[in-house]
């Protein structure tokens, strides 16, 4: 004999990647130079300028899909009054010897339904159907614990419902409890670097000088007890979203790097594979602006999707956003030779750093050492410089540099005889706020064991007989294409130029149209047909480049395109299209041939289509005046009815019998069905049921028949 009920359930483990959307900002000054007629001088006018770079961190996660089936084997009642949710107990923690409920330590997703509507109570599952109901689970942070082998957790299912208005007695309404074990999450600490200063063309010479890239780096550190796997950030280019001034100006990134690698232009993902717990990782992207600046505001934010359970599931433990002075080198015994990050943690407002991020996850403190001089002035090429250190550790000093910033260090020897690393002395340029006096710092990061004096000898490198021309690309912000040697662009397309040269560099450009070079300033084009730009660069040493010349063409209209050609059947994915299996329509799009990338885009709108069934249709004539229909079918949430051609119903629920009386005659009852994201589909789609009422007919009732139709 079948069972009036059939219940089963399980638990499967799915890897699938985590996503957070990231968001690194920064608010740049750039200077721009007016002429004032009266002092016949350039004075610096200030600009601010929000970029923004949309990033994307994925990594795998290890979650739980429970499974529960419910089969109604009576053909006749519904089973109603449903409701099922997920429990969760640890078995090794215990109050009063009983296990303690532990749900907060688990997101679990809205239910995945089939033939069930609901599972809060209003649930109804038809005669001989069977109710799937699917949960997935993520563990939130915690969950797995310090261990490596993990922790076990009992999961059960807290269930009840009615047949035929009845109470399904709980010792045989049940699910046998499974066991999962979670195992020990990564918990990451993200942190984003990059220099205050940016350098690229100087508003105050009539020269156009070429960006020198900078760094925008991140360290990720795994903080947690289990293994970050499979641990990526791509990038998206960097956006203008506020330009009040309307400076020509262009951001980008360059390329990536991941643990100091060479320099990868294809592509803006940063791979960082495996992070080991404890461990850290380095990526980085070389970054331009086409004018100098100053960054005065750099800050980091991030989101994750709601569906994954938001914050409640976050790995994310820490966030940060550090100007850097300058990337060094812990060269330390032991210590790797990846570069790290000297951060202004502080953002004082002489904007001395004070934290030193080691590339493999160490946070150093950093003194300033104030009482520093230059006690032998430069002489030749050496000079002396005398640091009365007061902490012991790593120390950062800065001096007006005597070099002016215009000459490469050779060589550094303390007192003592260390060798200092070259990464960790170096010069910079800064202008004044207020009256853009040009500053020339040179400065000196090194570690001593106690308080002392010591004297360090710095030597300035002989500079090289510089008799290579500079290296210049022509390079595009926006759309582009390459094909035959040529590019093809669009009216949106901003042009602009980068120089590499061991000297400092300007570059012009020409039209066809022009009579003579210009300085090579931002542009686009917006004239269709070919244009051929021709460009070269001059180095300070008076190297001339030779003249380049790259065609550029802006096409007048974008291809053609024919009809939309569907080739196979129309795309249909029952059941919860939140997973599915693979089903697929091919689409022909004829094309016009051009050089112009084309990019096709699919709008998918979520619906479903439902077929609903009617149960309990009375055996043709009847001597019946009422009659109670069940409304069933897979997908089924809502449905209206009519009766004889008559108005539509208001919506009901599927779990609402539908109730006739005062019958007589011919009955003829039509009714349209849809799921809870899908609509009412056409009238002439309705499923139809007909009888005849007749007072002198047999009274006869036919029982554990299938719904209709079947």
């Amino acid at each position: 004999m079948k069972p009036l009920l059939s219940i089963t359930c399980g638990l499967t483990a799915h890897r699938s990647f985590g996503w957070v959307r990231l968001a690194a900002a920064g608010l740049v000054a750039f200077a721009f130079a007016l002429l004032a007629p009266a002092q016949q001088q350039f004075q610096g006018v200030c600009a601010n300028v929000k970029i923004e770079i949309q990033q994307e961190l994925a990594f795998e996660r290890v979650g739980f899909e429970a499974t529960l089936e419910i089969t109604n084997n009576v053909g006749g009642d519904p089973i109603t009054d449903f409701s099922a949710r997920l429990t969760f107990v640890d078995p090794n923690d215990l109050v009063n010897g009983l296990p303690r409920d532990v749900s907060d330590r688990f997101f679990v997703q809205r239910p995945r339904l089939t033939d069930v509507n609901a599972t809060d109570g209003t649930g109804v599952i038809g005669p001989t159907k069977t109710g799937i109901i699917k949960w997935f689970i993520i563990p939130k942070s915690g969950a797995g614990g310090a261990l490596p082998q993990g922790t076990q957790y009992e999961v059960g299912v807290s269930m009840s419902a009615k047949m035929a208005g009845v109470e399904i007695p709980r010792d045989i309404f049940f699910a046998i409890p499974d066991t999962i074990t979670v195992r020990p999450e990564p918990e990451l600490e993200i942190r984003y670097f990059q220099p205050r200063d940016v350098q690229g063309d100087d508003p105050f010479t009539p020269e156009v000088e070429s960006p020198i890239p900078f760094t925008l780096g991140v360290l990720v550190k795994n903080a947690g007890y289990g293994t970050a796997k499979n641990v990526r950030i791509n990038s998206q280019q960097p956006k203008i979203v506020e330009n009040k001034a309307g400076l020509i100006l262009i951001a980008r990134l360059l390329g990536v790097r991941v643990q100091d690698s060479a320099l990868s232009e294809s592509s803006l993902l940063v791979d960082l594979g495996d992070v080991l717990p404890g461990e850290s990782r380095k990526g980085a992207w070389d970054m331009i602006t086409s004018l100098s600046g100053e960054f005065v505001e750099f800050k980091a934010s991030y989101t994750h999707r709601d569906d994954l359970g938001g914050l409640e599931t976050s790995l994310i433990k820490k966030l940060e956003a550090h100007f850097i002075a300058h990337e060094v080198l812990n060269d330390d015994p032991g210590r790797d030779k990846i570069l790290d990050f000297l951060a202004d943690t502080d953002r004082d407002a002489l904007q001395l750093p004070d934290t030193l991020f080691e590339s493999q996850g160490q946070i150093v403190p950093v003194n300033t050492e104030v009482d520093a001089s230059v006690t032998t002035p430069l002489a030749g090429r050496v000079f002396v410089m005398t640091v009365n250190r007061q902490f012991e550790g790593w120390g950062y000093v800065r001096l007006t540099d005597p070099g002016q910033a215009k000459l490469a260090i050779a060589s550094v020897v303390r007192s003592d005889g260390k060798v200092i690393n070259l990464r960790n002395i170096w010069t910079n340029i800064r202008y004044r706020p207020g009256d853009n006096l040009k500053l020339t710092y040179l400065n000196l990061f090194d570690r001593v064991i106690g308080p002392a004096t010591y004297t360090y000898t710095v030597t300035y490198a002989v500079p090289p007989a510089d008799t290579q021309p500079p290296v210049t690309r022509l390079r595009f912000s926006g759309q582009a294409t390459q094909s035959g040697g040529n590019y093809y662009v669009t009216r949106d397309t901003e042009l602009y130029f980068t120089s590499e040269d061991a000297s400092p560099v300007s570059i012009v450009y020409m039209l066809e149209t022009d009579a003579d070079f210009r300085p090579a300033i931002p542009f686009k084009i917006t004239v269709p047909g070919t244009h051929l730009v021709r460009f070269r660069a001059t180095d300070s040493a008076g190297n001339v480049e030779a003249t380049q010349t790259v065609a550029v063409i802006l096409e007048g209209q974008g291809p053609t395109f024919g009809g939309i050609d569907a080739r196979s059947e129309s795309l249909t994915l029952t059941g919860d299209t939140l997973s599915f299996r693979s089903s697929r329509i091919d689409l022909g799009i004829p094309v016009a041939t051009s050089n112009v990338a084309v990019n096709a885009e699919v709008d998918v709108f979520r619906g479903i289509r439902v077929w609903p069934t009617l149960a309990g249709i009375p055996v043709s004539p009847t001597p019946a005046t009422t009659t109670a229909l069940a409304v069933g079918g897979t997908n089924v949430d809502f449905y209206q009815y009519r009766l004889n051609g008559g108005a539509w119903s208001a919506e009901r629920t599927v779990a609402t019998p539908l109730s006739l009386s005062g019958l007589s005659g011919i009955v003829v009852v039509d009714v349209l069905a849809r799921a809870q994201n899908g609509s009412y589909p056409p009238v002439g789609d309705a499923l139809t049921a007909t009888w005849v009422v007749d007072a002198g007919a047999a009274a006869f009732v036919l029982s554990g028949l299938p719904p209709v139709p079947t």
